[in-house]
């Protein structure tokens, strides 16, 4: 998307921001930028309804649970000019249909079924988004957003699966509308006082 492109790289020139450099090592790229990215996500999702602050034990656990599938490529950092984490989105290689033919369970075959979905994704699973309030109305997202275009259209990846979005979050529901989307999930929650 020409367009899309325009302003991702307007938004990092007026900015003055950059995206950080993928061409290293996967650990050493986690280690680097893990502790930004937390402070990044505990500061944008604060003010949202069920969120709690991750606690350091909950982050090196969640390091260690999603290392294997991690790649440089689904985790897009943004960087100021002091290198520090302004913005990151988080995508995953689907595992969910490798895992489904195994009927969950993790044998040699559905192992290498498992390392394969990794390796070469057809769907890739959207996490999160997370950019710092004072770059929130500063075109970041179309950079993340440029970036999985980009995604798509190189590679075997065809499609981007969401994850959860409330449907009162209106700047996260307002940026599909520059996508090929189609809403057919839904998840509510309900409340009923009992007296």
């Amino acid at each position: 998307n020409p367009m899309l492109e325009r302003v991702a790289l307007r938004a990092l020139e007026l900015s003055r921001l950059h995206i950080a450099d993928t061409n290293i090592p996967k650990k050493d790229y986690i280690n680097k930028y893990k502790e930004g990215c937390f402070e990044v996500l505990d500061e944008c999702y604060s003010k949202l309804y069920g969120t709690v602050p991750i606690s350091e034990e909950e982050k090196a656990e969640l390091i260690g649970q999603f290392m294997l599938i991690l790649n440089n490529r689904y985790l897009p950092v943004i960087l100021d000019e002091n290198e520090r984490v302004v913005a990151f989105g988080l995508c995953f290689p689907s595992i969910g249909k490798a895992i489904r033919k195994s009927g969950g369970r993790l044998n040699p075959i559905a192992l290498i079924k498992l390392l394969r979905a990794v390796a070469r994704p057809t769907t890739v699973d959207l996490g999160l988004i997370a950019v710092l309030p004072e770059y929130q109305s500063a075109g970041i997202n179309a950079v993340l957003l440029n970036g999985m275009v980009d995604m798509l259209t190189s590679g075997d990846v065809r499609s981007l699966e969401t994850n959860l979005n409330l449907e009162t979050n209106t700047a996260v529901i307002s940026q599909w509308k520059h996508f090929t989307a189609r809403q057919h999930k839904r998840r509510r929650a309900y409340v009923k006082n009992i007296k």
